[in-house]
């Protein structure tokens, strides 16, 4: 199931009712998987193009025998579903190597569409997982405020710092706020090892409380 759609207040009634209609099985969890496409993921970071990277190694995250629903987001200056929840993961890594990078960071944007996109599915698990290279360029106020709107709902952010210039203390702390991990990577072998921490078994099953690493 994949329904591309290009707004900030989530789907409509229509919508909501197709990715329904293609769920036969209770998902254990739904994640959203919320990627920062802004201009500086073009950027080189040990020799390879960040986005690039990011393109290659999600497909760790994917490896689950578990019912979870995968969906896929993206924020720049603007914030977009890319792909919906679904149980295809060949769906999921078709759409992502579609993304591209340009504009600004409107983190908040990404993870209120990534909450309007959860609260479409009933599941045991609703969390995000949250790349970002930079620094938001939407207000402090405006973050503060989905952060904890996200709490609220018992959505769990689990957030990745990648590259030298992420917004570390800012990632960490949505982390902490929402029950989530914080971790960071560097190289390629650094975030395939963050995504395959991330799994479903790693991250409910092996641990009975969140381990945040802390890759500095």
């Amino acid at each position: 199931m994949n329904i591309v759609v290009s707004k900030k207040d989530g789907l409509n009634t229509l919508e909501k009712r197709a990715v329904q209609a293609k769920i036969k099985d209770a998902p254990e969890e739904v994640c959203i998987i919320l990627i920062d496409t802004s201009g500086s993921m073009t950027g080189f970071h040990e020799g390879e193009i960040k986005l690039n990277v990011v393109k290659q190694t999600v497909p760790e995250l994917l490896k689950t025998k578990h019912i979870v629903l995968y969906g896929l987001a993206q924020f720049n200056s603007d914030a977009s579903i890319v792909c919906q929840p679904t149980p295809s993961k060949g769906t999921v890594f078709t759409t992502i190597q579609g993304l591209s990078a340009a504009g600004g960071t409107q983190m908040d944007d990404g993870i209120n569409l990534s909450i309007n996109m959860l609260n479409t599915i009933d599941a045991s698990h609703k969390r995000i997982i949250l790349l970002s290279d930079g620094h938001p360029t939407c207000s402090h106020n405006q973050l503060v405020s989905v952060v904890k709107r996200c709490s609220g709902q018992g959505i769990k952010i689990d957030t990745i710092a990648f590259g030298d210039d992420a917004a570390e203390e800012l990632l960490k702390w949505i982390a902490e706020v929402t029950n989530g991990v914080y971790q960071k990577a560097n190289t390629r072998q650094q975030l395939t090892s963050v995504y395959k921490s991330l799994r479903f078994e790693e991250r409910y099953l092996e641990h009975k409380t969140p381990i945040r690493v802390d890759r500095s």
